[in-house]
């Protein structure tokens, strides 16, 4: 196991452990997950960091989520676009090309059905089950870790922890990739 599949294990599935049991912490599943699967699907469909979602982008999301298949697009509007940027759900996109806005399905987050996210057709509603979905993107993630690991460009490089005094474990470390260490004439 390399040094930043450590990190990741130790910061993104460890570190959240202690509130699987707490019924109200599933936004956090749920916010942390979604930059993680998004730098996943976009290494592992050569979609490039900075640029819009591509088709192959996509395409490798349905085949994680098998239960979204044919309504991807809609699925990232209301969970990751609504809730990263809005911490709520749209109702609706704005189509930018054709200048109106389209609605989405509703969207809801549940504990009760064990799929990590699913789509219920007739009614266009989709739903996600915040611990079974970031379940999924981590398991996904570290059985695949060497594309998640890949920079992209050179503009994303995973984050390395800084601790110039050696404190140990107990003190949570200054995480910066652009941070100069004295004498060091490289980041």
């Amino acid at each position: 196991m390399s040094d930043a599949e450590a990190d990741f294990r130790k910061w993104f599935v460890e570190s959240l452990d202690p509130l699987r049991a707490n019924a109200n912490a599933g936004f956090i599943f749920v916010f942390v997950a979604f930059p993680l699967l998004e730098r996943y699907l976009r290494r592992k469909s050569g979609c490039p960091d900075g640029e819009n979602l591509t088709p192959a982008f996509f395409k490798q999301l349905g085949l994680l989520f098998d239960g979204i298949v044919g309504n991807e697009c809609e699925f990232w509007h209301c969970y990751r676009n609504g809730l990263l940027h809005q911490a709520t759900f749209p109702q609706a996109k704005l189509d930018k090309r054709r200048g109106i806005w389209v609605t989405l399905p509703d969207a809801g987050i549940s504990g009760h059905d064990p799929r990590p996210v699913y789509f219920v057709l007739e009614k266009a509603q989709i739903f996600l089950n915040p611990i079974s979905f970031f379940d999924a993107v981590t398991s996904a993630i570290l059985k695949d870790f060497g594309t998640y690991e890949e920079s992209g460009t050179h503009y994303y490089k995973l984050p390395w922890p800084y601790d110039p005094s050696a404190a140990g474990s107990n003190i949570v470390p200054t995480i910066n990739v652009s941070l100069r260490v004295p004498g060091s004439e490289t980041p």
